[in-house]
């Protein structure tokens, strides 16, 4: 069983692969219209430095996502409001003048994300795992960082 600290790290990590994996989401023809904006919303979440899956091409990560999630809950119990309040908020985002419909539905809009994730995952996402675990000696104070905005 993972430990809170387990899941934000393998998270931290995986972050260039899931967001490459969002992109794919985004251009599925067979995904609904509301499904593909919160998609988008999300990359713009993470491309805005705000805080952060296909499944036939990560099911291994799909497969833990559920275990992860569970050790989230346990870990933050009532204080999940904060996080699942912001979740609703994703397909509102906009960053750099874009939002996560007209991301979704136009195909300009739909190439500047795209670049937008390349460039990030080139430039902002290349971590360090030594770091990731030095960073996350300091998670245990984002109970109080969540509580400030229940």
């Amino acid at each position: 069983m993972s430990t809170f600290a387990d899941v934000l790290r393998e998270g931290m990590l995986s972050l260039p692969h899931d967001l490459k994996a969002v992109l794919r989401v985004v251009e599925d023809p067979d995904l609904d219209d509301a499904g593909r904006v919160l998609a988008c919303g999300t990359i713009l979440h993470v491309l805005s430095g705000q805080n952060a899956r296909h499944c036939e091409d990560s099911a291994e990560t799909i497969g833990a996502f559920d275990g992860q999630m569970k050790e989230v809950r346990a870990h933050l119990g009532e204080l999940m409001v904060v996080l699942d309040r912001a979740v609703d908020a994703l397909p509102k985002t906009n960053f750099e003048g874009r939002t996560a419909t007209e991301c979704a539905r136009d195909p300009e809009a739909a190439t500047w994300l795209y670049d937008s994730v390349q460039e990030a995952i080139v430039e902002r996402l290349e971590l360090d795992e030594d770091a990731v675990v030095r960073a996350l000696k300091s998670a245990g104070e984002i109970r109080g960082f969540l509580k400030q905005r229940l």
